[in-house]
């Protein structure tokens, strides 16, 4: 098989070597090729490679035919979103605390790869979209 990567990806300590050493495989020498990621979906739909490396939230899966493959020995840490704030900053604003709390917990995988998917695929704003899901789920005022 042919991998189309993220460069990333290939030196990380939570990517491809640690990741063949988990699973037991190994691709071949030259069939791991390192990569933009809008490339890796190029790639993939050109059929010029059989597996690609891309972000689980990435909203181009949808508009592809490409299956996300279970993790099912739990290699991959967790990536969701955690909100960080400095203490003073939380001092100042208390207000934030709860409404970062809330967002967090309402930005998982589907709901941040529907978000990116009207970025990347409907060619939205980042602010438009945030600010329709913000004030969809009422963490954002109507001004």
């Amino acid at each position: 098989m042919k991998l189309a990567s993220t460069a990333e990806f290939l030196t990380r300590s939570d990517g491809l070597r640690p990741l063949q050493q988990a699973y037991g495989f190994a691709f071949m020498s030259g069939n791991v090729v390192a990569m933009e990621p809008g490339a890796v979906y190029s790639a993939l739909r050109r059929s010029d490679f059989d597996v690609g490396v891309v972000f689980s939230t990435d909203g181009r899966i949808s508009a592809t035919d490409l299956i996300i493959l279970e993790d099912d020995r739990g290699f991959f840490p967790s990536y969701l979103l955690a909100p960080v704030v400095r203490h003073p900053t939380l001092e100042r604003y208390p207000a934030i605390k709860p409404i970062l709390e809330s967002l967090s917990a309402q930005l998982e995988n589907e709901p941040m790869a529907a978000l990116n998917a009207a970025v990347d695929l409907e060619g939205r704003k980042i602010e438009d979209v945030a600010r329709t899901f913000l004030r969809s789920r009422r963490l954002l005022g109507q001004r």
